[in-house]
């Protein structure tokens, strides 16, 4: 998912991570008051000022972080934030591929009946675009269509154009996924499958979180776990996998033991679980689903293959499961707020990452709190005091 449009770029050194610009990112929403965000690629010099909150963040990802101090340097300004670029890399605990290949608008072939396409929405929160497939030859479907962009959807229906597109999945409704879906439908006449629309109705609902979804999807046919739909020479499989957000979806296809994970796995990062809307007890539960699978491969929303997809899950098992073990040893030894837990879990830890490693604490404390092992004093989930059950 991202967050607003990228507006402005500035170039930076070394390219061999797949990047030639740094963005801008506008603002987005404020979802709390007390953090100061600020954005950076990794190896690079720089930092922009930009009031702004992302929902990638909760685990940090590779090219993002969120700051609690109280001034930010002037656009431009140079600030070295080359290390601690994930808090799981930091702590040595998963290896994550950054590597990727195919420019935006380029459809590529990565398999018998696999091809992608790259939206031109790179960033921190989206790496190098969002990551839209097409499944099949002559009669195909596309998943994850990506953001409303003119230039993604022409460079798809172009790519296209000798072939007919007869579905069109959608993981989540995340507003870098979703909504290239009606475009495409309205162009092709495709029926749009997959995730149920968000529900502003939840418990999320009134969150700022609101304002990542896509409240336009409507689609034809929702799915369920197990759902299959037939292609021409292909089908293709729901697996319902929440976490991230509450209505995420993957989808299997069997004929080359694949599955299409949105933004529940990724290579490039760990996902991200921000409650409300992300919850870490159904994210957890997700991952522990997968491993129950036999797939070999996973094309993921953003960057490229998972190509162990399960020796990756269980490091993510692991850093998590680890993570939560400090969260309760640092409440057992009577650090009772979210700063305190930082402070002594992420010792070390980079300052720059201290406002993700704290939605990320946040996060896990909601989880534990749900299961009866912890339990808040107070409604302000960043602000509260948490004290072992």
């Amino acid at each position: 998912m991202r967050a607003g449009k990228a507006s402005v770029h500035r170039k930076f050194g070394p390219v061999e991570n797949g990047y030639r610009y740094s963005y801008v990112i506008q603002p987005f929403v404020h979802l709390f008051a007390n953090l100061t965000p600020r954005w950076f690629f990794p190896n690079a010099k720089w930092c922009s000022p930009d009031p702004l909150i992302s929902f990638r963040l909760t685990t940090p990802t590779v090219y993002g972080c969120l700051s609690q101090a109280p001034r930010l340097p002037r656009d431009g300004q140079e600030i070295a934030m080359s290390d601690g670029f994930n808090l799981a890399v930091q702590a040595g605990e998963i290896s994550f591929d950054r590597s990727f290949f195919g420019a935006p608008g380029e459809l590529v072939r990565l398999s018998p009946l696999v091809r992608r396409i790259v939206a031109s929405n790179a960033g921190p929160m989206t790496f190098t675009g969002t990551c839209t497939y097409v499944v099949g030859t002559g009669e195909v479907a596309i998943i994850d269509p990506g953001p409303d962009r003119p230039d993604h959807i022409t460079a798809l229906l172009t790519a296209l154009h000798d072939e007919t597109i007869t579905a069109i999945y959608v993981t989540h409704t995340h507003k870098d996924h979703s909504p290239g879906a009606r475009a495409i439908k309205a162009a092709t006449g495709a029926r749009i499958l997959g995730c149920a629309p968000y529900d502003f109705t939840s418990r999320a609902a009134g969150n700022p979180i609101d304002a990542a979804h896509d409240s336009d999807y409507a689609p034809d046919t929702i799915l369920r776990d197990g759902g299959a739909i037939e292609g021409k020479n292909f089908s293709l499989i729901c697996v319902e996998t929440p976490g991230h957000a509450m209505n995420h979806q993957a989808f299997a296809l069997p004929q080359e033991n694949a599955l299409f994970s949105g933004d529940h796995v990724m290579a490039w990062s760990t996902s991200v679980v921000v409650p409300p809307d992300g919850a870490m007890r159904h994210y957890m539960a997700s991952l522990t689903k997968l491993l129950t699978r036999a797939d070999k491969i996973y094309w993921p929303g953003h960057g490229g293959p998972v190509k162990e997809p399960q020796s990756f899950v269980r490091a993510l098992i692991r850093h998590r499961r680890g993570r939560e073990k400090s969260i309760l040893s640092r409440l057992n030894a009577g650090d009772t707020t979210v700063p305190l837990i930082v402070a002594n879990v992420y010792k070390g830890l980079n300052p720059a990452l201290t406002g993700a490693a704290a939605l990320s604490v946040l996060a896990h404390l909601e989880d534990l709190v749900e299961r009866g092992l912890v339990r808040m004093e107070g409604s302000a989930a960043l602000g509260a005091i948490y004290r072992p059950a």
